[in-house]
């Protein structure tokens, strides 16, 4: 997942680099679970970041581009003994979505530092649980298993406003929500560690992925190369 990610980013940024008014950007995002997803786990929330690449077509309002975002939405530590197989050992698992979506964007030009937009989304969201082995909080970690993986296809609107700082760089302050399709997914209450068997019991929950994130980042202007 980790190389896809960053051979994702490396082919847009290259693409949008070649291309007249792109802009690059780079969030911190904010995660809460909606409708059927937060009935399921009311109690979930997190956080993470993004990264988008928008292109402008014909210098109209129009722009289209993708996102991948990586969010953790729970994380939860067991140090002890883990059976005969691992032994004294500290395990910690991280409960993760990694989102990606295409978009169009309807941006209209204004006067004056403040740019608003609204975007339409598509993609796919692929839902998971990983465990970390390690024999401390500061050893390196020996092992790492995937407990759970799903997918899920996502779509919703979203909308924000861009501050220029300058003509090449903006703040930007964007919200989205978020509608999915059926998924199984864990969560840091659905693991438990059973003595009897010395083995985790998995209570594997199932939901539509909706939810809501709020993020905060930074766009830069990429000149064209053409």
């Amino acid at each position: 997942m980790r190389k896809f990610f960053i051979i994702s980013i490396s082919v847009l940024m290259f693409q949008a680099m070649g291309m007249a008014q792109s802009t690059f950007g780079l969030s911190l995002e904010g995660f809460a679970p909606t409708g059927d997803f937060k009935r399921d786990s009311p109690e979930l929330w997190g956080g993470g970041f993004g990264m988008e690449v928008a292109i402008q077509i014909n210098n109209s309002p129009i722009h289209v581009g993708g996102q991948f975002n990586f969010i953790r939405y729970g994380s939860e530590v067991r140090d002890g003994w883990h059976g005969p197989g691992l032994g004294d050992v500290r395990v910690r698992r991280n409960n993760e979505i990694f989102n990606t979506l295409g978009f169009v964007r309807l941006k209209p030009e204004v006067k004056g530092r403040v740019q608003p937009y609204v975007d339409f989304l598509a993609g796919f969201n692929y839902i998971y649980t990983r465990a970390n082995f390690r024999d401390s909080a500061l050893e390196e970690e020996f092992a790492q298993n995937k407990d759970l993986g799903d997918f899920s296809l996502s779509y919703g609107v979203g909308g924000g406003f861009e501050i220029f700082l300058d003509e090449y760089v903006s703040l930007d302050f964007r919200v989205k929500t978020l509608r999915g399709t059926q998924a199984d997914y864990l969560t840091s209450r659905s693991v438990t560690y059973n003595n009897e068997f010395e083995a985790y019991d998995l209570n594997i929950k199932n939901a539509k992925l909706d939810y809501f994130t709020f993020s905060i980042g930074v766009k830069v202007l990429l000149s064209s190369i053409d």
